[in-house]
């Protein structure tokens, strides 16, 4: 697993990144509600993939979305702004949390933070808990995991799957493909 605020520094340098590429008007675009968002798909793509959880903070269902309290409480202060990155490297990640991340971005990281707010309200994982459990519970793995992997099953063939991996820059090993397998076979 990965320590989350190291997860959120590699999501902050692939926008950075992205907004290079994107032209000279272009400027990174998360704030700390698309970071939040960003970091529960994370978990939710990780949990339904492989079958694991990416970090270890539990994720909250607060009013505007899911919610992990400790970035939440370290970004709170800049409200709705955009989260700068001023580091010159890029942050050391492990491979499978920069795969993941970096799939994420590809698929979500498009998305305002709004958009992707309204999108995980719609999703069982927020909505079960917050409206079953209560305002600002903890979502529990098993349920992402449940959504996730049901989710991937409907929508990707495996060719879809494949092409998921190498559009965000990187194919899964062997291993990886092993671990997808089994985890699929298994359902």
């Amino acid at each position: 697993m990965v320590n989350v605020l190291e997860l959120v520094n590699y999501l902050l340098y692939l926008d950075r990144e992205k907004s290079k590429l994107d032209g000279e008007d272009a400027s990174p675009d998360i704030t700390p509600l698309k970071l939040q968002k960003l970091l529960y798909y994370c978990q939710g793509y990780s949990l339904g993939l492989f079958g694991e959880p990416l970090f270890e903070e539990s994720i909250e269902a607060w009013e505007h979305g899911p919610v992990v309290v400790s970035v939440y409480n370290r970004y709170r202060s800049i409200g709705s702004l955009r989260i700068s990155f001023e580091e010159k490297v890029e942050p050391k990640i492990d491979e499978h949390a920069k795969k993941i991340a970096q799939i994420v971005m590809q698929d979500k990281g498009r998305f305002s933070g709004w958009a992707l707010r309204d999108m995980t309200h719609k999703e069982k994982p927020w909505n079960y808990t917050y409206y079953n459990l209560g305002r600002n519970s903890v979502i529990k793995e098993t349920i992402i995991q449940e959504f996730f992997t049901s989710t991937f099953d409907l929508e990707l063939s495996p060719e879809d799957e494949e092409a998921m991996f190498i559009d965000a820059g990187t194919s899964p090993t062997p291993q990886e493909w092993c671990e997808i397998n089994r985890h699929v076979s298994s359902i």
